[in-house]
């Protein structure tokens, strides 16, 4: 059973309509969309959900902020996220591993391999140490 749609999907399914030929002025024109767009059918589930999933997607996108710092050791890299709240600052680290695949083009991976296991640490030690540097004030 198609899924019932609300105002604002109707609205971006304006993007998808395509307007008729139409004379007697912009009021019957308008008048005409409205009324194709009301007897076209409504999105299914499926293609409601893919819109919102879209459309979260674009909002992410949009308010994605970069790590406050990056820490390099060879090919693993740490990044340092800040996380303002009510309570105070806390800071999180992800590591990524950068590979070149089979076709020379730069990958990235969050396995690491036993070569990897001392520069990965090196990359921990060195982000704690910008983590504890933002904590007291310091900018050495």
């Amino acid at each position: 059973m198609p899924a019932r749609v609300s105002p604002s999907s109707a609205l971006r399914l304006c993007s998808r309509a395509m307007p008729l030929p139409v004379t007697g002025g912009p009021a019957l024109s308008g008048l005409i969309e409205i009324t194709r767009l009301a007897m076209m059918p409504g999105l299914t589930e499926k293609e409601t959900k893919m819109s919102l999933k879209n459309t979260k997607k674009n909002e992410a996108a949009e308010t994605k902020t970069p790590p406050v710092a990056k820490v390099r050791v060879g090919l693993v890299t740490a990044s340092i996220w800040e996380n303002k709240t009510d309570t105070g600052t806390f800071h999180n680290v992800t590591f990524e591993r950068r590979y070149r695949d089979g076709e020379g083009n730069w990958k990235s991976s969050h396995g690491y391999n036993a070569e990897d296991l001392l520069a990965l640490a090196k990359a921990a030690d060195l982000a704690h140490t910008k983590i504890v540097e933002a904590r007291n004030g310091s900018d050495e």
